[in-house]
């Protein structure tokens, strides 16, 4: 588990170890501890080859997750064989050599989710930095003589003792919208970090915080065609970064466009093994296959049981963390079944729709209820509405519409006319599904192409009518969807052709697809993730909630959730996801739950 935790005082060696048991029972195992009198370390055994931590008679350096690096080339992703065996730490020494020569451009040298941590033992100073969006998290805690830091919230807490110290207006956050609005977390006085910001510390001058890069709503492309070139020379470039010495990879893929432009990108010369994790073999499933056997890479499909999202409950919420949804740990188990540990890279198409087709974008109503009427944006409201539930007590509601509206203020600043979609990209902690990628750079050497450099630069540098029907992302890999271009989309599309040529296919099958669900009552999945509605109101799931409502005994949380766990059926059925997730998380403080499942065997085997 690729995890630290720095104090500037020393803490004892048992008392880390217990710490990262918080975020899994293997969190120990590999666990590295540093002690001096510039204080104590404790980082996870990295699964990306080459960043383990690197230490010298002056520094330590930490990396966590599995930057690309621009100003060399990244052979050490290849230095490892096993997952039991200890990589190297070829990757951070070259960043910190990097650094100490002060030629380092964290927004260039760098791409994909990362947070670098150097320490100086001499000097006792440290620096801490993110990366452009922080798709990995740092949190801090002020203890009033030192600042704390870590990549996990709940094991931050416990060292801290703030397990019992929930913040109830980011806790309905969480239930209410899946996210805690940055900078907060669930616990009070613990916070996120800034995106793309270096934090200094020195004796004389204290903390000090710069940004290194915003997303500023300037211009730098003149047509479509320019950023298109630069977007797939950049998406291209990392690909090629990571496999020039490799001979194997694994790879997600599915019936949809995103999957096949990571299959065409990948060089051919590559054993590919290709994965899906699906209910059945459904449509979904089907269409993948075929897509697979097109770009020839090995089909791998594996299917989830009825309950499975269920019962990777403890594990999945102790893993991402307190404020961060558990449902998007797909590959959650499967990890262990394929072993994918073992990949040196193992590569997905996620994000794709949040940076480059406006999936956060305020739209007309029309289309965002049908998917073949064009995309046309929304004027955006002068201000974020206000957050209205009846499960909430209205001074809850009104410190989290506050919150809600400071957040949008610092957006605006930023992008005036691209507020509302940029209020849910930055930082990425504001989008709930990028807790995908806090679970699978824990379990193994996850890349994503779509979270390099360049895309993050192209999202903010053009306009969004660029991105909306799909025109930038077509333009720029049109190329790689040519080999499948008559294999339709999961949605009925044919992704090689043109949005405006897509219009009539995607009305007809939607016309047919919902003449026959009337027909035939067909209700069976047909995509790659579970149905959420099924699982929320199944007798397992009210079983669940039940069970770790009992367990629930802080006072203050549970007067505020108790509103909801009675009436749950006024929430939305990710709500009641949201909700069961909070609920064993609290449990958890209270006794020995992060070692046992809170739900029992026998109410996870009730039919779903």
């Amino acid at each position: 588990m690729s995890d630290f935790f720095y104090s500037p005082q020393q803490r004892k060696h048992e008392e880390l170890e217990a710490a990262f048991s918080v975020i899994s029972k293997t969190a120990v195992e590999g666990l590295r501890q540093y002690h001096g009198e510039w204080g104590s370390l404790a980082v996870g055994r990295s699964p990306y080859r080459g960043y383990e931590p690197y230490e010298d008679d002056r520094h330590i350096c930490v990396v966590i997750g599995g930057p690309v690096l621009y100003f060399r080339n990244n052979s050490f992703f290849s230095e490892r064989t096993s997952f039991n065996e200890i990589t190297s730490a070829e990757g951070a020494r070259a960043i910190l050599e990097r650094w100490r020569d002060s030629s380092m451009q964290w927004d260039e040298d760098l791409s994909g989710p990362f947070v670098v941590l150097i320490i100086d033992k001499q000097s006792r100073e440290w620096v801490c930095v993110t990366d452009l969006l922080m798709f990995i998290p740092v949190y801090m805690h002020d203890t009033g003589r030192n600042r704390v830091l870590a990549s996990h919230v709940d094991m931050l807490a416990m060292l801290c003792d703030r397990r019992d110290a929930y913040d109830p207006v980011s806790l309905a956050d969480f239930v209410l919208h899946g996210r805690v609005t940055h900078p907060h977390t669930i616990y009070r006085t613990i916070y996120q970090a800034e995106p793309a910001s270096e934090y200094r510390f020195s004796a004389d001058a204290g903390l000090q915080v710069s940004a290194y890069w915003e997303p500023r709503e300037t211009q730098e492309f003149s047509n479509l065609d320019e950023a298109a070139h630069y977007l797939r020379a950049g998406f291209c470039g990392y690909i090629s970064r990571v496999t020039e010495s490799l001979e194997q990879v694994a790879q997600f893929i599915s019936g949809g466009e995103d999957s096949r432009v990571l299959t065409g990108a990948l060089p051919s010369r590559l054993q590919r093994d290709a994965y899906i994790f699906l209910d059945e073999m459904n449509r979904e499933g089907k269409i993948a296959e075929q897509i697979a056997k097109v770009y020839g890479a090995d089909f791998h499909p594996d299917f989830r049981g009825p309950a499975h999202y269920l019962e990777i409950l403890p594990e999945a919420a102790q893993l991402c963390g307190s404020g961060h949804e558990y449902r998007h740990a797909h590959t959650l188990g499967f990890h262990e079944r394929h072993r994918l540990f073992d990949y040196p890279a193992v590569f997905g198409g996620f994000y794709s729709d949040t940076l480059l087709k406006g999936y956060c974008a305020l739209l007309s109503p029309l289309s965002k209820r049908f998917d073949f009427i064009p995309q046309r944006e929304s004027q955006p409201e002068a201000d974020i509405a206000p957050v209205r539930h009846p499960l909430f007590a209205d001074e809850v509601l009104s410190e989290l519409t506050l919150r809600h509206r400071v957040h949008w203020q610092r957006v605006s600043q930023m992008r005036p006319n691209s507020k509302h979609e940029w209020f849910f990209i930055w930082p990425s902690t504001m989008h709930a599904p990028i807790s995908n990628i806090h679970f699978t750079r824990r379990l193994f050497a996850s890349f994503e192409p779509f979270l390099c450099k360049e895309v993050v630069k192209v999202c903010a540098a053009v306009p969004l009518q660029w991105k909306l029907n799909r025109r930038l992302f077509h333009r720029t890999f049109k190329s790689f969807l040519l080999p499948a271009r008559w294999h339709r989309h999961s949605d009925g599309r044919l992704p090689y052709f043109s949005w405006w040529m897509n219009c009539p296919i995607r009305f007809g099958t939607w016309l047919f697809r919902a003449a026959a669900r009337r027909l035939t009552k067909d209700t069976s999945n047909q995509g790659s993730w579970c149905n959420w509605d099924a699982v929320a109101s199944s007798s397992a799931s009210a079983a669940a909630l039940t069970a770790l409502s009992n367990r629930c005994r802080n006072g203050e949380v549970a007067d505020l959730l108790r509103p909801c766990i009675a009436e749950s059926n006024r929430l939305t059925p990710i709500q009641k996801v949201n909700l069961m997730q909070a609920c064993y998380l609290i449990a958890a403080t209270e006794g020995d739950a992060l070692r046992e499942p809170a739900v029992s065997r026998a109410d996870l085997e009730l039919q779903v």
